[in-house]
């Protein structure tokens, strides 16, 4: 079943995303890190930043969506099989927890269920461009947050190494290290300080 998009009048560009992506690796205490151990923060890291947080892992039957997440209370529902997939490394199951994980920490401000399903979305709304959509935005958030544009930089000759590197599906490697090079993601391309 495809799931229906949401506007989001926030309009959010690409840098926009990508740094908060980049602020939450780092109140996360990931900064610096090349794989996010996607389980760990939602297991364990999300409920310092909402303490009401809860990972709702459901049986494949019980969801219509392979994952949805939900903001009053904050919830990411999930379907065992993405659940037991992403914690032994599946590369497309993580993607999916951090779009979810997107949908929270973007998308507080909007009402109802923000889903993503294997199969995609079906926009409600047909002049809607990826700055207003919240499936878009919640994409780029994921990549950014699983493939931060300096790892992307860094390995963006090498996109097999770049996808092994970080866990992440070939594609979005590929997306990530393309959209590094932008003049725009200059700055943020910069490795994060080191810690004393």
């Amino acid at each position: 079943m495809k799931s229906l998009d949401r506007f989001n009048s926030e309009k959010l560009s690409e840098l926009d995303i990508a740094e908060r992506a980049r602020q939450f690796r780092g109140s996360f205490g990931i900064s610096d890190k090349l794989y996010v151990d996607i389980i760990e923060i939602l297991e364990f890291k999300l409920k310092e930043i909402l303490p009401d947080f809860k990972l709702m892992i459901r049986r494949d039957i019980e969801l219509d969506k392979t994952a949805y997440a939900t903001n009053d209370p904050p919830r990411i529902f999930v379907r065992e099989t993405i659940y037991d997939s992403a914690c032994d490394g599946d590369q497309e199951c993580r993607r999916i927890l951090a779009h979810e994980l997107g949908h929270l920490l973007l998308h507080a401000h909007i009402d109802g269920a923000k889903q993503k399903d294997l199969l995609g979305y079906t926009p409600q709304l047909t002049n809607m461009n990826s700055l207003e959509s919240v499936e878009d935005q919640a994409d780029i958030f994921a990549r950014n947050f699983l493939v931060p544009p300096f790892v992307a930089f860094e390995y963006r000759r090498d996109i097999h190494r770049l996808s092994q590197l970080t866990g992440t599906p070939t594609n979005i490697a590929s997306a990530a290290a393309l959209i590094s090079k932008r003049i725009e993601m200059l700055r943020i391309r910069q490795p994060p300080a080191k810690k004393q």
